[in-house]
């Protein structure tokens, strides 16, 4: 096997710029939130992201993707900026809806207990209207403006954590100062973002005959089906955070959380990479595309996506130890066998992640109904009958075991909307790649600090050199 390394896609090196950097803001901000905040208020942090999840998926993601799998049919027709208007206009108005239907949960709940009415809302509030920046952001990319979307995403980040640090140094709002810092850091960019999609390109169509022309019947019963699915995946996804904190004590939470945070953190920057990369092209790729073309590109990412992302878990399974000592405080240092099973977890989620493109293909979200349902449905009942407090690790297990139901579920309900094939060939050249990484279970663990980064930087430049066989290969195949 010969590799040429003499050119390297151009977008690729964007791409891989800002997000190298934005992963360096990240770790460094899980380090600083672990060592700033103590234990219990580390996990009302978490407890937060998990609401602000929830309404996300619930109220604002369901349009949001309405609006990105018809992005280039609007750019070619003349209407991005009306419908980006639109799009600023629907997120304002559930962003104000969902606002008032968490009124009662919250002082049902146990919520209630945790955080301050006073602060608790306005902070759910401007999150939700900062990540409005996030959105446009992500429009920018699929419309492949890469230095652009770098620059947005680079400045959000660092302002993010600079303002998120500042904030919780300077007084004693905890988790509720380190969120105001971050949604101020995305606002940053709202203007910048929304004004980039706004001019890109000559409008010939006014915001109000973009409405006029707007099929609402075919946009509701998209947006229905995925905001069922996302409330599902939320359930699969972050959920367990609340069910944890009605079983067991805040530092619990804290402890699940950090160790599912840490794997989130290094495979989300790693999903984000790849979307990034990849799903631009996908997206012009089926925009208008008959259903053997669509199949053939389906299958083609599929295949690239899960062989990437099992390279990846098996990186940080095997390197579990170090990846803590190096990403959050000592006093979460006692997490790895946490964090392998968390990157199982990781693994089966972004992998559905990808199997679900096929329903937005085929412009068909129901099948995914029922995946989710089922996976949803098995880890709400499992934590909330069964009490684990003398096994903890049993807790992240279930976590991770729904998702592989998910994704098995899902996986034979996607191909009954388009034959896709499981990439076993893939995963195997993935499997070959990894295993040398395996020599790691034999060695004693060492908390020597320089000893740490240098087994880290070996180990991660041998993933890379992995990551970058398996791309040749794809982009010759």
């Amino acid at each position: 096997m010969s590799l040429n390394f003499n050119r390297i896609d151009r977008d690729l090196l964007i791409v891989a710029t800002g997000k190298i950097i934005q992963i360096m803001v990240a770790f460094v901000a899980l380090r600083l939130l672990t060592y700033q905040l103590d234990v219990s208020e580390v996990g009302r942090y978490y407890i937060l992201l998990s609401l602000l999840t929830f309404v996300n998926f619930l109220f604002l993601n369901g349009v949001g993707q309405y609006y990105n799998r018809f992005l280039y049919n609007y750019k070619d027709a003349g209407s991005l900026a009306s419908a980006t208007k639109a799009l600023f206009l629907a997120r304002t108005i559930l962003i104000l809806v969902a606002t008032t239907v968490m009124l009662p949960f919250f002082f049902l709940s146990e919520i209630s207990k945790n955080f301050s009415f006073y602060y608790f809302f306005p902070v759910i509030l401007l999150s939700l209207f900062a990540g409005t920046a996030l959105a446009f952001i992500n429009a920018v990319n699929i419309l492949k403006f890469r230095v652009a979307f770098v620059g947005y995403t680079v400045v959000y980040s660092v302002a993010g954590v600079a303002l998120a640090f500042t904030f919780t140094e300077a007084t004693e709002l905890g988790a509720i100062g380190w969120l105001i810092g971050i949604s101020i850091g995305q606002l940053s960019v709202l203007y910048f973002s929304y004004n980039k999609l706004i001019i890109m390109t000559e409008s010939g169509v006014s915001l109000k005959g973009f409405l006029m022309g707007v099929d609402f019947k075919g946009l509701i019963a998209f947006v229905i089906p995925i905001s069922l699915v996302l409330l599902l995946q939320w359930v699969n996804n972050s959920s367990f955070r609340l069910l944890i904190a009605e079983s067991y004590s805040l530092e619990v939470v804290a402890g699940v959380s950090v160790a599912f945070a840490v794997s989130a953190s290094i495979f989300n920057a790693f999903e984000g990479f790849l979307t990034q990369y990849y799903l631009p092209g996908y997206y012009s790729s089926i925009s208008a595309a008959d259903r053997e073309v669509r199949l053939l590109h389906t299958n083609s990412i599929i295949s690239k996506l899960l062989g990437y992302y099992f390279l990846l878990f098996g990186f940080i399974v095997f390197f579990s130890d170090y990846i803590l000592i190096l990403l959050v405080d000592s006093k979460f240092h006692h997490l790895g066998l946490y964090l392998k099973i968390a990157a199982g977890f990781e693994l089966f989620r972004a992998s559905s992640n990808v199997i679900y493109l096929v329903s937005q293909s085929e412009v068909n979200t129901k099948g995914a109904i029922f995946p989710y349902a089922a996976g949803a449905a098995a880890l709400v009942f499992s934590l909330s009958i069964f009490n684990f407090q003398s096994e903890m690790f049993f807790v992240p297990l279930i976590v991770f075991l729904s998702s592989l139901l998910v994704f098995i579920l899902l996986f034979l309900s996607m191909r009954k909307l388009l034959p896709i094939v499981f990439p076993w060939k893939s995963l195997m050249r993935s499997l070959i790649l990894v295993m040398p990484l395996s020599v790691t279970l034999l060695l004693e663990i060492r908390y020597e600090l320089l000893w740490v980064i240098f087994l880290s930087l070996a180990g991660s430049v041998y993933f890379l050199f992995s990551l970058l066989i398996l791309y040749r290969e794809d982009s010759s195949g």
